[in-house]
């Protein structure tokens, strides 16, 4: 049966290469390094985010700008992934800007006596456990109006 599993389901992977100048462990690094460049061009497929389709756009200077911004996109939401990376928080690009997205702050207006302004509140709304590290490893609370630890938020 142990056989059987080697046979079927382990392979071995025949590497060539012109590189003679370089070391078998940098070959190797250079093959698996192929994995994220593919995961380039299928993420740059992905209709939600990167898609280059349908742009829209009827001129050759149009479709160069919105090559560009599919590129850039890309670009900033790889460095995001690198920096989340080197903090200890790996998430897949579809995934980190689903969260992103998702994160949310909303404002409370409670009436007041005549003729006053209404008091305003804010709050975050409902993080999961990854937006709330999201939230902390990013500094976001800079950018909010809410002056709640969104840790204790639930």
């Amino acid at each position: 049966a142990l056989q059987e599993l080697v046979d079927c389901h382990f392979g071995r992977t025949l590497l060539f290469t012109n590189r003679h100048d370089w070391s078998n462990a940098k070959i190797i690094l250079g093959y698996h390094g192929q994995s994220e460049v593919e995961r380039y061009f299928q993420d740059s497929k992905d209709p939600e985010h990167f898609s280059f389709q349908p742009p829209y756009h009827w001129t050759d200077q149009k479709l160069h700008v919105h090559a560009f911004y599919c590129n850039l996109s890309m670009l900033l939401t790889g460095l995001l992934r690198r920096r989340l990376a080197l903090k200890g928080l790996l998430l897949p690009p579809d995934v980190l800007l689903k969260k992103l997205n998702d994160l949310q702050e909303a404002t409370l207006l409670y009436p007041q006596e005549k003729a006053a302004p209404p008091q305003l509140s804010y709050c975050l709304v409902r993080q999961d456990r990854i937006q709330k590290q999201l939230f902390k490893l990013l500094n976001l609370s800079q950018y909010t109006k809410t002056k709640e630890n969104p840790s204790k938020s639930t």
